[in-house]
């Protein structure tokens, strides 16, 4: 099985390439909670309320130390939550 990653440093560029690469289609997201331009939860919730993007996978990554941050996260529909920085193996 072939991977294709697509860069995104922004929201809207993260969006742009969903419409620009509309197939194949794009298997999982990867969000910062703190985009330049939008925040992550934000993004989601776009992605969640698109027909064409509602089943992608979604992992948020940030530097919040809280520990309701990955509640608030899976609660508005994120699939999984990573803190940053971490530690190589």
């Amino acid at each position: 099985s072939e991977f294709i990653c697509v860069p995104a440093f922004t929201g809207r560029d993260g969006l742009k390439e969903l419409d620009r690469h509309p197939s194949p289609p794009i298997d999982i997201a990867i969000i910062d909670w703190n985009l330049p331009d939008i925040e992550g939860l934000r993004l989601l919730r776009i992605l969640r309320k698109d027909v064409r993007t509602r089943g992608i996978l979604t992992l948020m990554v940030t530097a919040h130390t809280s520990g309701d941050d990955a509640g608030t996260a899976l609660d508005r529909g994120m699939d999984d939550f990573m803190r940053k920085p971490w530690a190589e193996r």
